[in-house]
């Protein structure tokens, strides 16, 4: 009876990694193939704004619409190749890497966008200044939570990032960043403040909650609308 048990659960274990690699193969196929018709389509709008006149007076409001539409597609895409990238990196070494290196290298490459948010940014790290982690996979995980408290922010309000280590109850390392931002709604029978696992928040949100998954630790959200969203990394 134990042995057909044991039997059933590594069927069970393989057929779940053979979809994951099927499923991994996929997004990859998928991302790929997207990448060059965003391009040539976002080529294509710049040309018509330099080329063509239009009369309509919604045509500039239809324009920024489209170009805001393919700007998403192409952040969603990007997502999806960091999610493949992140994949392939996973048999990496972990090393003891830097949170204040690390998130200085961050925002050097989100400037642009926090910039244009009016944000600001405090690290708080004395606590715990260093993590053991695969460098790159911090690095996404970083990343994609700052842009997406740059993207969530509200725009009657500059926004407030706030970055903080320390030790989970559990004793592992833990990441939490806070912002001030538009926050995110709950699910209809829950409280207004949430609490769940952001599988289906978007693909950057995936990305981190797949990273974090794969090393053992976990990602939560608290959110209120209107107020802002606290995402809380066990690493």
């Amino acid at each position: 009876m134990l042995k057909q048990a044991a039997l059933q659960l590594q069927k069970q274990n393989e057929d779940l990694l053979r979809n994951n690699r099927e499923l991994d193969a996929f997004v990859q196929a998928a991302a790929s193939e997207l990448r060059q018709p965003i391009h040539n389509l976002q080529a294509l709008f710049g040309q018509m704004r330099e080329a063509v006149t239009f009369h309509d007076p919604d045509a500039n409001a239809l324009l920024v619409m489209a170009d805001n539409s393919l700007t998403r597609w192409n952040n969603t895409v990007r997502n999806l190749m960091q999610l493949v990238k992140a994949l392939e990196q996973s048999q990496l070494p972990a090393e003891e890497v830097s949170l204040a290196t690390v998130t200085r290298e961050a925002l050097l490459g989100l400037h642009p966008h926090l910039r244009a948010s009016g944000g600001e940014v405090s690290t708080h790290f004395q606590s715990l200044p260093t993590v053991s982690y695969v460098r790159p996979h911090l690095l996404s995980i970083i990343t994609n939570l700052i842009s997406n408290s740059i993207r969530q922010h509200d725009p009657s309000r500059p926004l407030r990032l706030r970055l903080e280590s320390k030790h989970a109850a559990n004793g592992r390392p833990q990441l939490v960043v806070q912002d001030n931002g538009l926050g995110m709604e709950p699910p209809r029978s829950s409280s207004r403040t949430s609490r769940t696992q952001p599988a289906g928040s978007g693909a950057g949100l995936y990305l981190i909650h797949r990273i974090v998954e794969d090393h053992g630790g976990r990602l939560e959200v608290e959110s209120i609308p209107g107020k802002g969203t606290t995402f809380s990394v066990t690493l």
